[in-house]
């Protein structure tokens, strides 16, 4: 695909074959088919497969409190906020411990048996979309 034009909207780096910091916003196809995918969001740049684990620990969440979208009944956001910083110490404790196997009790939350890592995304995910429930402009 020949790009004719260019949107700056990746500071750190673009995919091989497009110039440093952009991407392709505006482009025309070899069967000459166009596309404007200014101002959308680039998702390609996202490992999206490191998202199963935040899926896991969403499907545990639902099994253990009877409800996909448990979260969304109302509580607290700062309740989350909790529940991520309580992930991340864990996580900090298994980094700085090197427990990369989850032997030293660190690295994996005890309850769904999954990394304190994936808890962190999700927690976060779940945050935001509290805080978009709530009114929170973010």
């Amino acid at each position: 695909m020949k790009p004719t034009r260019w949107i700056d909207l990746n500071p750190m780096g673009a995919p091989e074959g497009l110039p440093s910091g952009t991407v392709e916003a505006t482009y025309t196809s070899p069967t000459g088919a166009l596309r404007n995918n200014v101002g959308k969001v680039p998702y390609g740049y996202l490992p999206l497969d490191l998202l199963d684990g935040a899926a896991q620990v969403m499907a545990f969440g639902a099994t253990k409190y009877k409800d996909a979208e448990n979260y969304r009944k109302g509580f607290p956001v700062l309740e989350t906020l909790h529940s991520l910083m309580r992930h991340t110490t864990d996580l900090q404790r298994a980094l700085a411990t090197g427990d990369k196997t989850g032997d030293l009790g660190h690295l994996k939350d005890t309850q769904s048996k999954l990394g304190h890592i994936h808890h962190v995304i999700t927690s976060a995910l779940i945050m935001l979309d509290s805080m978009r429930l709530e009114g929170y402009d973010v």
